[in-house]
């Protein structure tokens, strides 16, 4: 029910109403009151917890006084001393290192469902328990860190035994060999003078194994390596670059085309093309371009008669374009002013008279027919421009355009002028790869590669480019299948790069690598040797360490180990009376023995001492708990820790005990434990009065109280 959250503390008796526990004691009569509250207000929470969380104690809050009517009455909180657990120990406990959370499950209860909480631990808890009761805790924590410590420094032993194991001996005798530069272009570790400077011990081997395997891989390669081989190994994926290269091909192909001189000419003639394919079409608008017809060798006598006639063939339309337009516009209002006039006739004119002029034409017949007669002849003049027109444009058709047209379908036609639209797009993509052609061109020249007569240097068709692509393909195969490289000479070939920038001049001999070899073999000896001779000063003192701390930490540990057993001894025989008395029908009056395991200090509760078996296997439940009551009153008996507070609250102690203990354990109770003041619960009302009687018999204080009646029969009353 932890992860849970409630409406309201489980151990509120009333809702709406603050939660308040007190305690009363005395000491030297003085008055120590301890109040607990939960204010009615409190939302139950601790940070972000769950609300009233069955073990969340620390929500109520704890107040100190000294004054008898807090106890009696509701105080005024205010004015109280607000405390934590620590000033109540103090008032217990003159020792700091006590506690009641520690002690007062030890010695001063017993809860009928947990009260076999010590004895059902295992050995080393019950061990730790007992620390705890005997204040050998700064000794055990003492104890605890020297073998940490102990610990660690075998541990840093180990670790310079086994480093020294891994440097291993040295060499006794070498030849010294000097110092040599490999690469003076290059810095890196195994060819400086000192190449295991600032190397850690631990990484020494390490480090050396990677440079000897660094100037091996140089050595072989040294050995193996042929600059021949690696050029025909490049030429070959130069080669296959080249041939699964599309746009490289096309480049090589057109490659005299490609120039920014020819690409301009190339584009100028494009351009050209374009303008006089628009010309063409232009024609059919009666449109002229002189630069154009002289392009196409016309004279400018012909531009000028051209000129003139679409000149005058402007003209002609610009009139006919007006007449259209007034003829139009007549023949509109002639519309509307007949409408008019028969609208009118009769009223404000007379009826045959004009209505423009007011002129007399007899009937009205006869002002119509003088109308038609006036828009026949406006129509039959504007004829007459037509047919002018038309002479004019058929004139320029059969003595000029026909010209030009024939001209512009000369020139587009002529194979020096024609050129393949998506050939120029090709090549136009092109521009950019002159270099890239000319470093080829320089590798085929010096392999003797012949693709010339492949080569395009005019303008053809998209076809044909392709065609040559497929044929330079096929010569390029031709000659890589021909090289062959010996694979065997070019092991670690990216090394040639890596160390000698590909230039054949700096290759080294694999004599310089052998000497540089056994230079690493002669400064690792001298690394090694000084690092040897550190870790074995340093695992001098680290054994010794070891040494003295192992024999102070059995002293130690042996000095706390008898001091413990001489302890659990002062237990042993009052635990053993105890539990012999109370157990009298288990064990025929025999006690439960303990027992101190000498190894390991932990403790044991055996039913004999031939067993070795803790009574916790052996043991029914309610048997275990007479055993846990003998322990407590075996402890409070012996040490007296609590001496100023003797104080037993048992509950329900004879719930598991038959007739005859639980007569045993009131004896006990009776004769031992005068001066301490108990607090014993039962169920039965007869086992109530039996333990009345037999204390009021050897005149004890004592009295009996009915819980359930004074708690809720005195509430219902009110």
């Amino acid at each position: 029910m932890k992860n849970s959250s409630h409406r309201k503390p489980f151990y509120q008796h009333k809702a709406g109403e603050d939660v308040l526990l007190k305690v009363w004691l005395k000491d030297d009569n003085q008055n120590h009151i301890i109040i607990k509250r939960l204010d009615k207000q409190s939302n139950g929470k601790i940070g972000n917890a769950r609300a009233f969380r069955p073990d969340a104690w620390e929500i109520l809050n704890t107040y100190y006084s000294n004054n008898e009517s807090d106890f009696e009455q509701i105080p005024l909180y205010s004015t109280l001393r607000q405390i934590d657990q620590q000033f109540i120990d103090r008032l217990f406990f003159q020792q700091e290192s006590l506690s009641m959370s520690k002690l007062y499950p030890l010695f001063n209860y017993l809860q009928q469902e947990d009260n076999i909480y010590f004895l059902r631990k295992d050995e080393n808890k019950k061990k730790n328990e007992l620390s705890f009761l005997f204040q050998t805790q700064k000794e055990d924590n003492d104890l605890s860190n020297l073998i940490g410590k102990l610990e660690v420094v075998t541990a840093v032993r180990d670790i310079l035994k086994s480093r020294i194991e891994e440097l291993g001996e040295v060499a006794s005798q070498y030849d010294p060999i000097g110092y040599d530069r490999l690469f003076d272009n290059i810095a890196i570790q195994f060819d400086e003078i000192e190449p295991f400077q600032n190397t850690p011990t631990d990484q020494l081997i390490g480090v050396n194994r990677e440079l000897q395997l660094t100037v091996n891989r140089l050595l072989s390669f040294a050995r193996t390596f042929r600059v021949e081989e690696f050029e025909k190994q490049r030429l070959k994926l130069q080669l296959q670059a080249v041939i699964s290269s599309q746009p490289i091909l096309e480049s090589l192909i057109v490659q005299s085309l490609i120039s920014q001189e020819r690409l301009a000419a190339l584009r100028s003639q494009v351009d050209l093309n374009e303008r006089l394919s628009k010309y063409l079409e232009r024609l059919n608008d009666f449109h002229s371009d002189a630069t154009l017809n002289l392009a196409l060798g016309l004279t400018d006598e012909f531009n000028a008669s051209l000129h003139a006639q679409l000149t005058s063939r402007q003209q002609i339309v610009q009139q006919m374009n007006k007449m259209t337009v007034m003829l139009r516009e007549l023949n509109s209002e002639r519309q509307a002013t007949i409408q008019h006039f028969e609208n009118i006739k009769g009223h404000e004119v007379l009826p045959n008279h004009c209505p423009l002029c007011d002129a007399d034409w007899k009937s009205i017949e006869n002002l119509r027919l003088a109308f038609d007669q006036k828009t026949t002849l406006l129509s039959s003049f504007n004829q007459s421009q037509q047919e002018i027109l038309n002479g004019i444009e058929t004139l320029l058709e059969s003595g000029f355009f026909s010209i030009i047209r024939a001209a512009i379908n000369n020139f587009l036609t002529a194979p020096r002028n024609y050129i393949d639209p998506i050939f120029y797009t090709r090549v136009s993509q092109r521009a950019g790869n002159l270099d890239a052609v000319q470093r080829f061109m320089n590798i085929a020249e010096s392999q003797r590669i012949d693709f010339q007569y492949l080569l395009i240097n005019e303008p053809v068709s998209s076809g044909k480019l392709d065609e040559n692509i497929l044929l330079l393909k096929s010569v390029l195969e031709i000659a890589n299948n021909g090289i062959t490289v010996d694979e065997s000479s070019l092991i670690d070939s990216e090394l040639y790069k890596q160390f000698y920038s590909q230039n054949p001049e700096r290759l080294l001999m694999p004599e310089r690598m052998e000497a540089k070899l056994r230079y690493l073999d002669q400064k690792f000896n001298e690394t090694k040797i000084f690092s040897l001779n550190i870790l074995r000063r340093r695992l001098e003192r680290a054994e010794s360490i070891v040494t003295q701390a192992s024999t102070l930490k059995s002293q130690y540990a042996s000095v706390i180990k008898e001091y413990k057993k001489r302890m659990i001894e002062k237990i042993k025989i009052p635990f053993y009376v105890y539990s012999g008395k109370i157990l009298q029908h288990y064990q025929q009056g025999y006690g439960i023995f303990m027992d101190v395991k000498e190894s390991t200090s932990r403790v044991r509760f055996l039913t004999n001492e031939d067993s070795d078996h803790d009574i916790i296997h052996q043991l029914s439940s309610g048997q275990l708990a007479v055993v846990s009551l003998a322990f407590c009153l075996a402890l409070n008996k012996v040490y007296e820790t609590p001496n100023h507070f003797k104080f037993l609250a048992i509950d329900d102690p004879v719930q598991t005990l038959d007739d005859l203990n639980v007569h045993s354990f009131i004896e006990l109770l009776r004769h031992e434990f005068t001066d301490y003041h108990l607090i014993i619960s039962t169920h039965e009302e007869h086992i109530a009065n039996y333990m009345l009687y037999k204390f009021n018999k050897f005149h004890f204080s004592s009295g009996k109280l009915n819980v359930q009646s004074l708690f809720y029969n005195t509430q219902i009353a009110q």
